[in-house]
C-alpha cells in the first residue's frame, strides 16, 4: 500500500521492474499519480517519467522482446528523483536535441530538461540510468 508523501516520511524510496512494453508506461505513470497522492506536480512527474520509460524503450534493448526497465522513485521532503534504469544498447548516452518546435518526436528530453531541476544520465552501453530531480511544494503534515 502506497502511503502519501508528506513531510511525515521524509525519505521514501520505490523500486519496480517492468516489462518492456509501451503499456507499461500508462502503468508508470498511474503509478506516479498514486504515489504522489495527487500533488500538485503530479502531473510533471508523470510526464517526465513517461518520457524516461519511452526513451528506454525506444532506444535500447528494454524495448526488445523479453527486455525490460527499472523505475526507481526517491522521495524526501520537498525534492523527487525519478530515474529509469535501462538494459544498454549500441546507441550514444542520451543527450538533449533542441529539435524544431514543430517536430513530432526528439524532443522528450528536451522538455525533461525543461521541467526537471536537474537530469543526467550514468552507465554505459551495458546499462545506463537517466534520471531527473524535480522539486516538489512543501505539504503539512
Amino acid at each position: 500500500m502506497t502511503q502519501a508523501l508528506t513531510s511525515a516520511h521524509p525519505v521514501r524510496r520505490w523500486c519496480r521492474t517492468f516489462p518492456g512494453t509501451n503499456r507499461h508506461v500508462g502503468v508508470v505513470r498511474q503509478f506516479l499519480a498514486t504515489y504522489l497522492d495527487n500533488r500538485p506536480e503530479a502531473e510533471i512527474a508523470q510526464f517526465v517519467a513517461s518520457e524516461l520509460v519511452t526513451n528506454a524503450l525506444r532506444h535500447t534493448r528494454s524495448g526488445h522482446p523479453d527486455g525490460c526497465f527499472r523505475l526507481t522513485l526517491d522521495a524526501r521532503d520537498n525534492l523527487l528523483i525519478i530515474a529509469v534504469t535501462d538494459q544498454g544498447g549500441p546507441a550514444d548516452p542520451p543527450q538533449v536535441h533542441h529539435a524544431d518546435t514543430d517536430a513530432t518526436s526528439g524532443r522528450g528530453l528536451y522538455l525533461v530538461e525543461d521541467m526537471a531541476t536537474i537530469w543526467g544520465v550514468y552507465g554505459d552501453q551495458h546499462s545506463r540510468t537517466v534520471w531527473a530531480l524535480l522539486h516538489l511544494a512543501p505539504t503539512t503534515a
